[in-house]
């Protein structure tokens, strides 16, 4: 789902006079929500990729809107509730990124990829495996993975490239089996 198309349902959201939390929903904010609806949809909705969540966001942006207007007269009442369905998008948004644990730069190097998906698996698989390695065998797998070659690493350490290329498999499979045995406590307690 694209911000360049129109993919999303013209009718996405349903709302009650009354939402789940007792706010009610003024008649004239209810009449702009359902007709700028595909409008807002639209705002980073191939970041969001889930129309059931831009909906939830739209209407919880139409009942903030509404109790202001309850409050008082809104100078501006588009602009007030596509301020408040943007703001509810980029918080999201930042909310998923740091459940990911990844850095901004991580993710804009991800955004580059064609299937950012499995970009993010392996970054977070490498980062869980890289933090089950003893210090040394991180650090020359950090290097390794930043371009270096085994020869490059084996000069910088003053040893052989076979010592380090042991180094680097032993410091692996090390990683992996604690991190099957810290993985297999986890599911049995």
């Amino acid at each position: 789902m694209s911000s360049s198309d129109n993919s999303i349902r013209r009718n996405l959201i349903w709302l009650a006079e009354v939402d789940s939390h007792g706010r009610r929903l003024h008649p004239a904010i209810e009449e702009l929500a359902y007709s700028k609806q595909s409008e807002l949809a639209q705002y980073r909705s191939d970041e969001i990729g889930d129309e059931a969540e831009i909906a939830t966001l739209i209407e919880e942006a139409t009942y903030r809107t509404s109790e202001v207007a309850f409050e008082k007269t809104l100078d501006d009442p588009v602009g007030y509730l596509f301020r408040t369905y943007t703001n509810l998008v980029d918080t999201t948004l930042r909310k998923t990124i740091r459940s990911f644990g990844l850095e901004q730069h991580v993710l804009a190097q991800l955004a580059r990829f064609e299937d950012p998906e499995n970009a993010i698996v392996t970054e977070l698989t490498r980062r869980q495996i890289l933090e089950c390695m003893d210090e040394k065998g991180r650090k020359l797998w950090a290097r390794n993975l930043l371009g270096y070659t085994i020869n490059e690493l084996a000069i910088q350490e003053g040893q052989t490239g076979d010592h380090v290329g042991k180094r680097l498999r032993r410091a692996m499979h090390g990683a992996l089996g604690r991190l099957l045995i810290r993985d297999g406590d986890k599911k049995y307690k």
